[in-house]
């Protein structure tokens, strides 16, 4: 009895194990090459996360939760500083943060049942009052019915609000306060604005739309001064979920977020691309000429950053984190499975911590020599 009993146990003992084995082997990092850099966990906070973003002098971290509609900031330690709540607000995106006037203020989505030219809110972060709603100037109801991204230039001085509509819109400030807006974009065709990124020098943005378009803006004029198709197959809608600028400004990365595919026109070759088409694709910015391109491994991409200081790219998918070195012989990639989808990224401008949020956590990494 006791020797059958001792055989069970050794047959279950041994069953957990293969079922811890075969987990940790899931979850083992998947990579092509080896990268220059690695990353190495600094905190986990229990947050139901969705937004994330890092201060101009890299010591603050913000992050959004639509659980309970939280602002919370920490530092680079993960010790909290300052959390407010919203009362009766539209829920936050992972594109829809941002700190303005240094650490003090920043974005929020709109309390319910807001103007009809409302954007987006400024708020307290000590307080969570709001400061000011920042409008639009209708012209013809062209203006975007909702705000899905929002970018802040790095010197603080403009805000680029793109969503559902037929364009959307830079606002200048030289005070923090006075914020005046500049058509950027009109199509008589629908469309939304997906993912925006202003480049290095805070003069340019990127646009990406879901017609598989980006376009580089001057944020100054408002006009539109390159545009490219990234994706183009008939029959299939190409949402850009996310766009990055590499520091020279010479380089951009766009990733697919999600594909609609349109019947009747649904083909064959639509399909087999759809099964084979690029996860992300790096261009020039100057002619428009494709450079990189990393075959797809996961789906449904939703943000991505260029590291400050040009060692990598870094985007979040569906299937986890994934870092690239495209400008790199092999473009060597590592990809970090995560138990849960990964939402939001940034990278700190000071290139040195790199914070990614979850559906139950964020994670801040330091980016360490390899």
């Amino acid at each position: 009895m006791q020797r059958a009993f001792r055989r069970q146990m050794l047959i279950a003992i041994a069953a957990c194990a293969a079922a811890v084995f075969c987990i940790a082997e899931a979850r083992t990092p998947e990579s092509h090459g080896k990268l220059s850099v690695k990353l190495d966990k600094r905190f986990t906070v229990a947050l139901p996360a969705v937004g994330v973003t890092w201060s101009p002098d890299s010591k603050t971290l913000g992050v959004s939760s639509n659980s309970g509609m939280t602002m919370s900031t920490f530092d680079r330690l993960g010790h909290r500083l300052t959390t407010y709540t919203q009362n009766g607000s539209e829920s936050y995106s992972p594109h829809l943060v941002g700190f303005l006037n240094g650490v003090s203020q920043t974005l929020a989505p709109l309390e319910n049942n807001p103007p009809q030219d409302a954007a987006v809110d400024i708020r307290d972060v000590a307080t969570g009052q709001k400061v000011k709603t920042i409008t639009r100037t209708p012209d013809n109801d062209y203006y975007p019915n909702t705000t899905g991204v929002v970018a802040v230039s790095p010197d603080q001085t403009r805000l680029a609000t793109g969503g559902s509509g037929r364009f959307f819109v830079i606002y200048h400030s030289t005070d923090g306060k006075n914020w005046t807006g500049l058509q950027a974009r009109r199509t008589e065709k629908v469309y939304i604005v997906t993912s925006l990124c202003f480049f290095p020098d805070g003069k340019l943005i990127a646009v990406g739309m879901n017609d598989g378009q980006f376009s580089v803006v001057d944020s100054i004029t408002g006009k539109a001064l390159k545009e490219f198709k990234a994706y183009d197959e008939p029959g299939i809608d190409d949402d850009i979920g996310g766009i990055a600028v590499n520091p020279q400004g010479t380089l951009l990365l766009t990733g697919l977020n999600s594909i609609a595919m349109q019947p009747p026109i649904v083909t064959r070759e639509a399909l087999a691309w759809e099964k084979n088409r690029p996860a992300v694709i790096v261009w020039r910015v100057s002619d428009g000429e494709k450079i990189a391109e990393l075959p797809d491994k996961g789906e449904n991409l939703r943000d991505a950053v260029w590291d400050p200081k040009d060692r990598f790219v870094a985007f979040a998918d569906s299937d986890g984190l994934v870092l690239w070195q495209p400008q790199v012989a092999g473009k060597p990639f590592v990809r970090f499975p995560m138990s849960e989808l990964a939402l939001g990224l940034a990278i700190s401008p000071d290139g040195e911590s790199l914070a990614v949020t979850g559906e139950n956590d964020v994670t801040v990494y330091t980016i360490l020599n390899n």
